[in-house]
């Protein structure tokens, strides 16, 4: 009867996405506790699989993370799953740092078909059984897949981890304000230039995606040389606040890809659901990035100024299509 009256509240959220209102985000109290009690008295318990946009994925229903919206839509971050999937092709390689349960592996996996390398940096151990599951997943279309357990940053080193006891999403290697702190360990941190020496089978860099909860400009730093060397379509989260808990900022961010040669959009994850959307990405300067903006976070996608002939994974079109 759990699993019936689930099934009744996802069909229930997903009609009123479809028809605009999004009720995971209301603001209204009323809709979100009663949305919090059915979710909480229904949902499943512990290591449970969904079927996603981009197959069958692993998550824990327990944690208030990216697991609510994909047992109930099916999708998290669709803007950011979609361009991942687009900008991916057979053959490429993907680094995914910051991977979390491995779902952004998985529509990069969709787009390989068989032939392609993805590597996925998660340092929280408690994602990486689940990360582990999804990319075993992913495997079995015939790509190959790397699980690397560190955080990345600017340079070799050891660093405390401090988990958000709310969410499987959120853990840092700062202490962020306003965040109740959870439990914290111990992680090893690399830089990717020098991972990536370490690696031979890793001959080639053609998207990096990074979501590291405001140590995006370390990442950065701590890649350069890669960057340079294969100019990668680089997607990733921008947030002031995490940023500068991490010394850093926007401006930083934005002088840095400027300089190694990057423009940059902006995406938007509000668009509506049930419907096949073409939108062309509008790119720009990455300086850009500074203007004055209502949201606290945002996800952009980079790519060269001046796209090398060599690297075949950059679209010749702009336009991203969302089919959910």
């Amino acid at each position: 009867m759990r699993k019936v009256i689930f099934s009744c509240f996802r069909m229930l959220v997903r009609g009123l996405k479809r028809a605009g209102f999004d009720v995971l985000g209301s603001k209204n109290r009323t809709l979100s506790f009663l949305y919090n009690w059915i979710y909480d008295h229904t949902r499943p318990h512990g290591m449970t699989s969904t079927r996603t946009a981009y197959g069958m994925v692993w998550v824990d229903a327990d944690h208030r993370g990216a697991a609510p919206k994909l047992l109930l839509y099916g999708c998290y971050e669709p803007d950011v799953a979609e361009v991942v999937k687009n900008y991916t092709k057979p053959g490429t390689t993907v680094i995914d740092i910051g991977a979390n349960v491995g779902y952004m592996a998985r529509a990069a996996a969709l787009s390989m078909q068989g032939s392609g390398l993805v590597v996925a940096f998660e340092p929280d151990s408690q994602n990486v059984p689940l990360l582990r599951r999804n990319l075993a997943i992913a495997s079995k279309t015939g790509i190959r897949t790397f699980l690397a357990n560190s955080a990345v940053g600017d340079r070799d080193d050891e660093a405390i981890l401090y988990h958000d006891w709310r969410s499987n999403t959120r853990s840092s290697l700062e202490l962020i304000s306003g965040r109740p702190p959870g439990s914290t360990e111990t992680v090893t941190v690399v830089a990717l230039d020098s991972w990536i020496k370490e690696k031979p089978e890793v001959s080639r860099l053609d998207l990096l995606k990074i979501d590291v909860e405001g140590g995006e400009f370390n990442v950065l730093v701590g890649a350069k040389d890669s960057l340079l060397r294969w100019h990668p379509v680089i997607v990733l989260e921008l947030w002031p606040q995490g940023l500068e808990a991490h010394g850093a900022s926007v401006p930083d961010i934005a002088k840095l890809l400027d300089e190694l040669g990057y423009e940059v959009a902006i995406l938007d994850e509000q668009f509506p659901w049930g419907l096949q959307v073409h939108r062309n990405l509008s790119f720009g300067p990455a300086t850009d990035l500074v203007k004055p903006t209502n949201s606290s976070f945002r996800n952009v996608v980079a790519r060269p100024r001046i796209q090398p002939e060599a690297n075949e994974s950059i679209p010749a079109t702009n336009n991203i299509t969302w089919s959910i």
